[in-house]
């Protein structure tokens, strides 16, 4: 298996060769693939695993251009901040059910 060593790199030059509104595109129409393998997993579909690891890796990668893309905008810090808020709010939560 060949790595992608260079992630970021990747990740801005797609996003310069398609635009922000082509990415945004692809992250809409991979979350709606993603939506439907998670349907087929719950349905216990064979081979469901499959096109749920294959569509989770495709919104992770749209997701990355994005949280770069972001990064390098007015709203990287928001991003971050939103994010840290959330993830303490789940701890929080997961404290109270100990």
């Amino acid at each position: 298996m060949k790595i992608a060593r260079d992630v970021p790199s990747i990740y801005a030059a797609a996003m310069r060769k398609w635009g922000k509104d082509g990415q945004l595109n692809v992250l809409q129409e991979e979350c709606v693939e993603l939506i439907v393998a998670i349907s087929h997993v719950k349905r216990a579909r064979p081979e469901a695993m499959k096109g749920f690891v294959e569509e989770l890796a495709d919104v992770n990668i749209m997701v990355g251009q994005f949280i770069q893309y972001l990064e390098g905008s007015r709203y990287g810090a928001e991003f971050w901040q939103v994010t840290h808020e959330k993830l303490d709010r789940l701890h929080e939560r997961l404290a109270r059910q100990e």
